[in-house]
């Protein structure tokens, strides 16, 4: 077994290496550096998941948790960086190995379900828990707002005339607005054309611009590597990435929502407002990875003595915060399964 996975590391690294060598025709000092640390963090990311599959999660003895558990998902986040360090998304299958003919996942899908890391996303599948919550105490005159709305699968399905979807993303809120006026979205976006407009955004329409690095990247991740159609994965189901995504923004209800482009702290918020906010989330792999998170609970603290009504969606809080919803959900860390909780939190001042 050690054979094996020491074999599929070497592999990993080599595919790495051939791939930066394919698309630069050189791997700098800098990138050498990123892979020897890389080596070196898979290496130790396998001995400490042998560890804790040869001693548990729990010492027998005192039932305290194996230290180890911690030190996993330190390497977990550490790895992710790198990999994104070289330009190596989780989401890159199409990208990464674009010389094959078989369409199967690929390394970097491989490592990545190794891992299991925790990353954003929608919070569809949550929002009938959410909804009834947030929406409470929302009276017809009050004005219901979301200072992260990302791609508005929580805000479309809250039914009020008075609602408000900020982002920062300039052209994440252009492409809202595009899709809210009715326009047509395009059907299907080309590799080449991807990239052009990845590195030349000054030369298209903003919506355009949200529209291909948002619909065409993988998970939905802003220019996180292009994602196409007809990919077949090994289950031998075909999935058709792009159209799912451009489908499911072009069924969006966007009616009855001012979409307006700007930071949390920098939006104008309504008294008496109800505002949900689903941030970056700590210790995950973000859509924004320099987000303060100190200065945002600070942000949640002053606003709420003002007399703002401030839900807030993570996994973990500041002490003077208070869990008023949670729902737990298994994952695995490498061959450790744990229980992690989505939670939804409120200022410890609302009463």
């Amino acid at each position: 077994m050690k054979k094996q996975k020491k074999q599929a590391q070497f592999k990993y690294i080599a595919d790495i290496e051939s791939y930066l060598i394919k698309q630069y025709g050189v791997i700098n000092n800098e990138w050498r550096l990123t892979i020897d640390l890389l080596k070196d963090n898979i290496e130790l990311y396998n001995r400490c998941k042998e560890s804790i599959d040869r001693n548990g999660i729990y010492d027998v003895e005192s039932g305290r948790k194996n230290p180890l558990i911690a030190t996993l998902k330190d390497l977990q986040a550490t790895i992710i960086k790198q990999i994104q360090h070289l330009g190596l998304t989780p989401y890159a299958a199409s990208k990464i190995n674009p010389h094959t003919e078989d369409n199967e996942e690929d390394y970097i899908n491989e490592l990545v379900k190794w891992l299991n890391m925790v990353y954003v996303g929608s919070k569809r599948r949550l929002a009938k828990d959410l909804i009834p919550i947030i929406t409470k105490e929302l009276k017809e005159d009050m004005y219901y707002v979301e200072p992260f709305v990302g791609g508005a699968n929580l805000i479309t399905n809250i039914d009020h005339k008075k609602k408000i979807g900020g982002d920062s993303n300039e052209y994440l809120i252009e492409l809202l607005k595009y899709v809210q006026a009715g326009n047509t979205l395009p059907s299907y976006i080309s590799r080449d054309e991807y990239y052009a407009v990845k590195m030349n955004k000054e030369n298209y329409p903003k919506w355009y611009v949200g529209f291909v690095g948002f619909c065409c990247s993988y998970s939905g991740l802003f220019f996180h590597n292009y994602v196409r159609n007809g990919i077949k994965k090994k289950s031998g189901k075909i999935e058709d990435y792009q159209a799912e995504q451009i489908n499911n923004l072009a069924k969006q209800n966007l009616n009855d929502i001012n979409f307006i482009c700007s930071s949390y702290e920098q939006l104008d918020i309504p008294l008496n407002s109800i505002v949900y906010c689903d941030p970056p989330y700590k210790n995950t792999i973000t859509y924004n990875d320099a987000f303060n998170h100190d200065e945002f609970w600070q942000w949640v603290r002053d606003m709420t003595i003002n007399g703002y009504a401030i839900y807030v969606s993570e996994y973990e809080a500041p002490k003077d915060f208070k869990c008023i919803w949670e729902r737990k959900h298994t994952k695995n860390i490498g061959q450790v399964r744990q229980n992690t909780t989505e939670k939804l939190f409120i200022y410890e001042s609302i009463k």
